[in-house]
């Protein structure tokens, strides 16, 4: 697991780093993904109060929303970094959506996503960088705080 000051990045996932980004990607199948807030915004946004997913079944292209969280300190949607479906959504998350601050990367995961084209938006999207790649995440961090802390 790699450590980026005092946030974690498993290195089996993917971090979204694009503008909101901070959504987690990790391969569980063949073209299926778990996905969820990452430790910056599960340690930054304050608890959680209120996480709002977009139905299991919808088809999304990269850039819409596919959640909407409220917490103590900001309210907006979730931008999915991928093109496909929701498969399953977390039904934990939606009765305590605070398990997102305390396990982003485990019981507070939000949806199970099947991808479109997996192999060829993970290639070709440099915004999405694996949680092993601690310099890119580093340089990626010190930008977020600045801007949000």
């Amino acid at each position: 697991m790699g450590q980026v000051g005092r946030y974690y990045y498993p290195d089996d996932v993917w971090i979204d780093t694009s503008d909101p980004g901070h959504i987690w990607i990790k391969i569980i199948g063949k073209d299926k993904l778990k996905m969820g807030i990452d430790d910056f915004a599960a340690k930054n946004n304050e608890e959680i109060i209120s996480i709002r997913l977009q139905k299991k079944g919808k088809e999304l292209e990269k850039g819409r929303f596919f959640a909407t969280i409220e917490s103590g300190k900001w309210t907006g949607p979730l931008i999915i970094p991928l093109s496909g479906e929701i498969v399953e959504i977390n039904p934990e998350i939606l009765e305590h959506p605070s398990i997102a601050n305390e396990k982003p990367y485990g019981e507070g995961w939000f949806v199970i996503f099947e991808a479109k084209n997996l192999e060829e938006e993970l290639d070709n999207d440099q915004n999405l960088v694996k949680g092993s790649e601690v310099e890119k995440l580093e340089k990626w961090i010190k930008v977020e705080e600045e801007k949000y802390l």
